[in-house]
Order: C-alpha cells, then sequence, then structure tokens
C-alpha cells in the first residue's frame, strides 16, 4: 500500500514574530481589569486584580514551555514568554521573546548579554521559571533589576530535582513542586497540584495512531524505526507521525515535522492512541484528553542532559501509561493499553491560587531559605 509522506515540511513555514522589540513593548504594559486574555491554547477570563504587576513567564522549549504556556494562560494570557528560539515552531506569533540555547561557548555569551537586555526592558514584578539552563540567565538577571523569582519543578521530575532547580534555589522567592516525592529533597517547597488535569483514559476502538517525538534538538530515531518495525498495529489503525528533528523518515506512515500548538493539539484530539517519547508536554497533554498513551522512553545517549524516565516510570507504575522499549513491546502495549486503571492521588492546592496570592501579597525582601537547604544536599 502506497504511503502518502508529506513532501512540504510545516517547519519551512515562516513562524517567526515580527522582530524582537514588538515582542516586548505590547506584552510589558498592564492588562485592563476584566479583559479576556488569549493564550496560545485558547482564551479564558483574565482576573485583574493587580494589574500593575508584571508578571514574567520563562521556559527553554519541550514540556517546560509547554508548561509554561499552560501556566500562563491561567494566570496571565497577556504575559511575555521568555523562551528559546525552538518554541517560535509550537507558538508561532506568540508573545515569545527568545534567547539563544545554551549549546556552545558563543552562545552562552549571547545568552548572557540577551538576558540582561531582556530583564532591563521588561523589568518584571515577578518571573515564574519552569526550567532549564537555557533561562537561567535571565531569571539572575531578573532578580538584580528587583523581580521576584518563583521556580516551577518541571512536572518530569518526581523525585530527583533538577540541576536548573538546584542552581537557582538560593535565589528563589517560592518554589513549587508538582509531586510529593519531592519534598524529601526541598522540605519547604509548597507542594501543589498538576499544572495539568490528568484525567483516565477512554476507550475507544483504535483507528487513529499519533506518534510523536517532540521538540528535542535531535528528535528520536529510535521510536520511529521502533513504529515502522511494529505496523501494522494490533487492527491496522492509520499512523500519523510528528518527527520534528529527527533524520529517520518512516516508511509506513504518514509524517510531519512541526505544527504551531493549536494544530497539534487537534492531532491529539482526533487520535485514538498516543505512541510517545518520554516528554512531559505530550503526555500530559494527551492524557488530559483522555487519550490511552503508550511511552517509549529516551535513553542517556539519545539526550544531552541526565534523565532517567522518571514521569513515564512514575505514570506507569500508577497505571497511567503502557511503556514499551522495541517493536514487540509496543505491539503488546496496543493490545492491553485500554486495560490500564490509573489511580490518583494528587493533592495540594493549585499553583495559580499561589501565585495570585502572591500577587495580591505585595513583594516581600530577600530570597527563600530553601534553596540554601536545598544545595547542602546531594542530588546523586
Amino acid at each position: 500500500m502506497a504511503v502518502n509522506r508529506v513532501k512540504q515540511h510545516i517547519s519551512d513555514q515562516v513562524f517567526t514574530p515580527n522582530g524582537f522589540t514588538s515582542l516586548l513593548l505590547p506584552s510589558a504594559q498592564p492588562c485592563e481589569e476584566g479583559r479576556q486574555g488569549k493564550s496560545a491554547q485558547g482564551s479564558r477570563a483574565y482576573d485583574g486584580s493587580n494589574d500593575r504587576t508584571k508578571v514574567v513567564f520563562t521556559a527553554s522549549h519541550g514540556g517546560h514551555l509547554g508548561q509554561a504556556m499552560r501556566l500562563r494562560q491561567d494566570l496571565r494570557p497577556d504575559a511575555v514568554i521568555v523562551a528559546t528560539k525552538e518554541g517560535e515552531s509550537s507558538y508561532p506569533r506568540d508573545r515569545i521573546a527568545t534567547v539563544p540555547t545554551l549549546n556552545n561557548l558563543p552562545n552562552w555569551i549571547r545568552n548572557l548579554v540577551r538576558s540582561a537586555i531582556l530583564a532591563h526592558r521588561l523589568r518584571p514584578d515577578i518571573v515564574v521559571a519552569l526550567g532549564c539552563r537555557d533561562v537561567a540567565f535571565f531569571c539572575a538577571w531578573s532578580k538584580l533589576v528587583g523581580a521576584r523569582l518563583f521556580l516551577v519543578e518541571s512536572f518530569a521530575r518526581v523525585r530527583t530535582p533538577s540541576r536548573f532547580l538546584r542552581i537557582l534555589a538560593p535565589l528563589a522567592d517560592r518554589i513549587f513542586v508538582q509531586w510529593p516525592e519531592l519534598g524529601a529533597w526541598i522540605p519547604r517547597a509548597t507542594l501543589v497540584r498538576p499544572i495539568y488535569a490528568l484525567r483516565p483514559p477512554v476507550a475507544h476502538p483504535i483507528r487513529q495512531v499519533l506518534v510523536v517525538v517532540g521538540t528535542f534538538r535531535n528528535g528520536m530515531d529510535r521510536l520511529l524505526r521502533i513504529v515502522d518495525e511494529a505496523c501494522p498495529l494490533p487492527g491496522s489503525p492509520a499512523v500519523t507521525c510528528q518527527i520534528g528533528n529527527s533524520k529517520y523518515i518512516p516508511k509506513t506512515a504518514n509524517w510531519y515535522r512541526w505544527k504551531p500548538a493549536r494544530d497539534f493539539q487537534d492531532d491529539i484530539s482526533h487520535a485514538d492512541l498516543i505512541v510517545t517519547h518520554d516528554g512531559s508536554n505530550t503526555i500530559a497533554t494527551a492524557l488530559e484528553a483522555t487519550k490511552p498513551v503508550v511511552v517509549v522512553p529516551r535513553t542517556p545517549l539519545e539526550l544531552d542532559y541526565q534523565s532517567n524516565a522518571e514521569l513515564a516510570t512514575e505514570l506507569s507504575n500508577r497505571s497511567w501509561v503502557a511503556l514499551a522499549t522495541d517493536a514487540g513491546q509496543l505491539r503488546e502495549a496496543v493490545n492491553r493499553i485500554h486495560s490500564l486503571s490509573p489511580t490518583s492521588d494528587f493533592s495540594g492546592p493549585t499553583i495559580v491560587s499561589c501565585i495570585r496570592s502572591e500577587i495580591a501579597r505585595g513583594k516581600t525582601g530577600g530570597a527563600s531559605s530553601i534553596g540554601h537547604a536545598l544545595l547542602n544536599r546531594d542530588s546523586g
């Protein structure tokens, strides 16, 4: 059967915002009370209880940026997001100001300078940071210009804090974690419910499968090869692959590299099953949409940072997702995907309510002692 391959990559289209300065000036203006703010994923009523407080969200790309976008949607839809350039492909023409990715020495210098310029121009009162290292300089410069820094540990971190959090903890005014297991590392951090509202998957006949490799700079060729080797999947569903930066081109499925977040969300909504790498944003977005999920975790050789698939392992232990590492396991996971019975014990306040309380409380002096206690722990 002939396979329709998408030759015209969406990533070849123009997805860049209209200039650096134009991103900053409109977004830094106070919002009007009661204004309807529109975010990358829709619109919600904006609570203008303290319009003079400038809130800036910052995250690098991938799952970090996805969480920042979700939090901004619920808290300050018109706020600026500071991210790396990779985020522009997922959120074109959004209010994103970019800093260089820290992947070589010249970019470290450029990032340091650009972050200082951004902090000076934006003059945020509050910076809500969701990681990772690419936005660390912006967080530090923002503290120097008087901002309060709120660190939100990634949903992907279940048991061990990220290096980003450990380094910036001494500067943080508040630290929020989304898993209770992190309390052993950060005893005075605030446990909040996950940014994403996870819902148990709903069983449907599997006719459409969406495979996702995310926005990581190296893609994930192994996942795409596993899908090719496993096809046809049980029930012979149609398969579409989002391949990102991967070099491998699927031979048994339709494919594309990138789509804007809204279009990608539509793909998740129309799919009956999501097969993905261990990226927090894709997994959580799929579970919010009540889609069954099979996760193929990345190996250390496929990453340029330390990871042990904490999120995928924890969600698998709680029967939220199925895991697979080869074609045979993928076929088996598809066969038993509707037998999962997830459990949930998430508790605590929402992070939105916590930050709104901080905005209402006004500025508080000094950095949190949480960070100093955290740095005295050996992260392993």
